[in-house]
Parts: structure tokens; C-alpha cells; sequence
């Protein structure tokens, strides 16, 4: 006779989840006599606890038993959930106001007085700073999130050329400057909210690469409303990802405005192309989307454009009276340049005096 439970004899499952026994083996002198074994179980998976399933045979006059031990655990972390935004922009020696976050355990529930927080943040310096968010339920299992804090110079810079560019020719502009190296940071008229137009372009991209949705049919698309702003495309990618999911991703990397209305481009402002910029570097940096990278460095309505052949990754909008030019700039320290326009006429040397102007003002600060 011979029995003998397959898998392990001791067993451990998270709670709620299912559980499918193994099973068992007998035979008596080569023929299976399976049909003669009883099983009984006390198993909960809805409750956390030690049970057992016990097998009984009873064969011509014989009783053996055998005994699985099932442990119900908790493996599921909990969440937490931030208030306010991912990514907070300040200005140097303003004051950061904490809006803090909630947490709750699939067990214990809300346990949001068990969050520790703690951040390296100097609001009197420029750079980029996170908040940090912890939480462990009572079985250890843990969850942390992060809130990317940005503080750059105050516009009110009286000598900052860019400003003196702009205000002197009042000219329509809101800009950005941001160092992916060092942090440093330098925005003016950011929080005013453009018609977006093929910028949108951008984060469809992005998302098809966050979520491998990149393969040889989405590729030749991609290429298409990068290189050439090509608008079929670009309808026939954001149908593909829908406009539910792109507003819930562009949400997620920290941004305000992402397809606030049914509208295909939606509106836009400088903080919010930081914010997408800044994960493009990231997925095309040490050598990665090698092809996605190669797209972006292109000519096609690049005004951005340096007398050293520096190369740039660029992305433009144009939309009735709205001109667009956002980028990376692949210095040795690369940074961000966001130009967000309402200019409809002329708008070319106009974008790249600007460019140059934060190209010298970019060394300036090295």
C-alpha cells in the first residue's frame, strides 16, 4: 500500500485568494484506489488562521491518514493615496504646505495616522526634492509613494535675461528651464494654460512605451506623430489608448491638464510639459528607446535649434493662433526648454532668439 499526498504537506496562501489542493496518490500492489480516500477540511481562505485538510483511507479493512497544514497569510501591501498633486512647483523661499495622504490595508482598514513622512526638502535652494510617504500594516507587508517637489528661481529676477527677452518685446510667452542633471530650474508665466495642440503627441507616446504597447504596427505610428506631427496618426493612437487612460496617465506622472474636455489636444501648460519631459529622459536615457530618442531629434518645426549642433529632441504644436517648441537639449548637463506661445505670425526667430537666450543662460549656471 501506498499513499502519499502530492505538493507539500504544509501550505501558504494569501488571504481571499483561492486554493487548489495538490491532491493525493494511492496504490495498492500497482492498481489506484484513490476512490477510497475521504477528505475534510476546516480551510477559511477568508480568514487569517492555521487549518488543516485531512485524508482518510479506508481499504479492505485498513485506515490511514494524512494531513496538510494550510496557512492563511496576509500578503497584500497597503495603499497609499496622495492629496494634492504628484509634482509641486515652488519658488525659492516660499513656504511648502504639506497636504499630506491617506492609507488603507485590506484588513485593518484606514491606517493613515501610520504614515511616516519624510523628505530632504530645502525650499531655499533650487532643485528637485521628494517627499516621501511610508506605511506597514501589522503583518509587515509595506507601501511607499513619493511627491517630486520642484523649486526653482522666482521670476522676479530683474536681470534674467529670458524675462528681459520677453518682457521687452512683450511678447506672448510662458518658457521653462529645467537641468535634468542638477535640478536647477528658472519658469515664467508657467501656470498660464495654452490650447495644447500636437503636444499632445508627446504623451501618447510616452504612454505606449509605459504600458508596451510599442510594437511593429504602433511603432510606424509613433514615428509618424513625432517626426512629422502626422494627425491620422495621432487620432488612430489616441482611439487605440483611449482618452480615459491618457488623462489617468498623464494624472499620474503629475500633471494638470491632460485632455480636460473631449477635445483630441486638449490644453497644456509649462509645468505640465516639465513634467512630461522630464519621463521622456528618463525612458531615452543610458542608451534605452534608442529609435524613440532618434525620432525626437528631428527638424520638422524644430525653431529651438543651436549654432553648435548640439542635438535636441524637440516636439512642436501649432494650432491657429498657438506656436509650441518643447525639447531636451543634449548638453553634457542636458536640461528642458519649454516654449509655450500665442503667437501666429513670425513665431520662428522669435522662439529661437529665445532658445539661445537660455542656451547661454543654461552655461551660466554650470
Amino acid at each position: 500500500m501506498q499513499f502519499q499526498l502530492k505538493g507539500n504537506d504544509f501550505v501558504e496562501i494569501g488571504i481571499h485568494s483561492d486554493y487548489e489542493d495538490a491532491g493525493y496518490e494511492v496504490t495498492f500492489f500497482g492498481k489506484k484506489v484513490d476512490a477510497f480516500v475521504k477528505v475534510k477540511s476546516n480551510l477559511d481562505v477568508h480568514t487569517l488562521g492555521t487549518y488543516q485538510i485531512k485524508y482518510t483511507l479506508s481499504y479492505i479493512g485498513l485506515k490511514f491518514d494524512a494531513i496538510r497544514m494550510i496557512q492563511v497569510v496576509d500578503y497584500e501591501s497597503p495603499t497609499i493615496t496622495l492629496y494634492g498633486e504628484e509634482t509641486v512647483f515652488l519658488f525659492a523661499g516660499d513656504d511648502y504646505i504639506e497636504n499630506g495622504a491617506i492609507a488603507f490595508d485590506n484588513l485593518e482598514g484606514d491606517i493613515t495616522n501610520k504614515i511616516k513622512i519624510d523628505s530632504n526638502l530645502n525650499s531655499e535652494k533650487v532643485g528637485e526634492y521628494k517627499v516621501f510617504y511610508r506605511v506597514q500594516d501589522e503583518f509587515g507587508n509595506a507601501t511607499s509613494v513619493e511627491r517630486t517637489i520642484i523649486v526653482s528661481q522666482k521670476v522676479s529676477e530683474k536681470n534674467n535675461p529670458m524675462v528681459q527677452y520677453v518682457t521687452e518685446h512683450n511678447y506672448p510667452i510662458s518658457f521653462g528651464y529645467y537641468n535634468l542633471v542638477t535640478g536647477d530650474s528658472y519658469f515664467y508665466n508657467e501656470d498660464k494654460v495654452y490650447y495644447a495642440a500636437s503636444l499632445i503627441k508627446v504623451v501618447e507616446a510616452l504612454y505606449l512605451y509605459d504600458h508596451d504597447m510599442v510594437n511593429e504596427n504602433t511603432k510606424e505610428y509613433i514615428k509618424k506623430i513625432i517626426t512629422r506631427s502626422d494627425n491620422p496618426s495621432h487620432h488612430y493612437l489616441q482611439e487605440l489608448i483611449g482618452k480615459n487612460n491618457l488623462r489617468a496617465y498623464g494624472k499620474s506622472l503629475g500633471a494638470k491638464y491632460v485632455l480636460p474636455t473631449n477635445d483630441a489636444c486638449g490644453t497644456t501648460t509649462v509645468t505640465d510639459q516639465i513634467v512630461f519631459l522630464k519621463r521622456l529622459y528618463e525612458i531615452t536615457k543610458d542608451n534605452k528607446n534608442e529609435e524613440l530618442k532618434s525620432w525626437f531629434i528631428n527638424d520638422y518645426g524644430n525653431h529651438l535649434h543651436l549654432d553648435n549642433g548640439i542635438s535636441i529632441m524637440h516636439k512642436y504644436g501649432l494650432y491657429d493662433q498657438v506656436y509650441h517648441d518643447v525639447g531636451i537639449v543634449l548638453d553634457e548637463q542636458p536640461y528642458i526648454i519649454v516654449v509655450l506661445t500665442e503667437i501666429p505670425e513670425g513665431f520662428p526667430p522669435i522662439v529661437n532668439g529665445l532658445a539661445k537666450i537660455m542656451y547661454q543662460y543654461h552655461l551660466s549656471r554650470k
